[in-house]
């Protein structure tokens, strides 16, 4: 009879136990979304003086454009780099060729949706768990700059600029003063 009555409560454990998997799974299915952006991406147009011949707007084109984080992470014992990326992202900035420091960026939007990595299972839980952004309302991060850093005094059609933005990260409405690299081809 223990026996029996042993069994019966394994048997039952196993079946809370895959039937828990099974609501995890779905859970992080449902909430994660596709990973596509729900609406084309779009950011606050930069206002400019076009009578400045020494400034001209520039667009952030995202289909040449690229946004990318990287992540340590540990698997199986092994550490590894992860890296997402998403060309979800737009903006202006405009360039003052006579004063660069006088250079502006405007709002950068980025779709954190829409950002992969090489594992699909890692997507969907970033978007479920992490980043929230199978909810509509974190589906975009934005990037307030405040400050450039290490622009060059002299810049020209066909540089590349290499510098730092300092500024405002805000994502899932939490905002977080970060520093980014950034390259800029004229």
């Amino acid at each position: 009879m223990d026996l029996r009555r042993g069994t019966t409560i394994l048997v039952l454990t196993m079946v809370f136990i895959v039937t828990s998997l099974a609501g995890i799974v779905g859970y992080v299915w449902v909430t994660g979304g596709s990973g596509k952006a729900s609406i084309p991406i779009s950011a606050p147009l930069l206002n400019h003086s076009s009578e400045l011949n020494a400034e001209r707007l520039y667009r952030i084109d995202p289909s040449l454009s690229k946004v990318r984080f990287q992540v340590g992470e540990v698997l199986d014992s092994e550490e590894q780099v992860v890296i997402g990326e998403t060309n979800e992202v737009t903006g202006d900035m405009v360039i003052d060729f006579a004063d660069p420091i006088a250079s502006r960026l405007g709002v950068v939007r980025i779709n954190v949706r829409t950002l992969k990595t090489d594992d699909a299972k890692r997507d969907r839980a970033l978007r479920s768990f992490i980043l929230e952004s199978g909810q509509d309302r974190y589906e975009f991060a934005e990037f307030s700059p405040l400050e450039f850093i290490n622009m060059p005094d002299t810049i020209a059609f066909g540089d590349t600029l290499k510098f730092q933005i300092q500024g405002l990260l805000i994502l899932k409405e939490i905002p977080v003063e970060v520093l980014f690299d950034a390259q800029v081809t004229i």
